[in-house]
């Protein structure tokens, strides 16, 4: 079991490897791995949800989200 830290520091060092421009998923996992000592199944399992944690939001900003737009269409009536 990982702690709240570590996860956010391996959060942190994903979305810093994209921001950097690195794309290939294995050295973003080896970076994270050999930066935090966690095993690399965490590290996968961490992307993932970082991965649907930014889907969601895209979806939002793109105006998909059902749920998102019935609370804004009831605000309006």
């Amino acid at each position: 079991m990982i702690t709240t830290k570590e996860k956010q520091k391996a959060l942190g060092l994903i979305d810093w490897c994209l921001n950097e421009g690195l794309s290939d998923r294995h050295d973003i996992y080896s970076y994270v791995v050999n930066q935090t000592g966690l095993a690399r199944p965490v590290v996968r399992r961490l992307a993932r949800e970082l991965r649907l944690t930014y889907i969601a939001r895209i979806k939002i900003l793109q105006g998909e989200n059902l749920l998102y737009k019935t609370k804004e269409m009831s605000k309006q009536v």
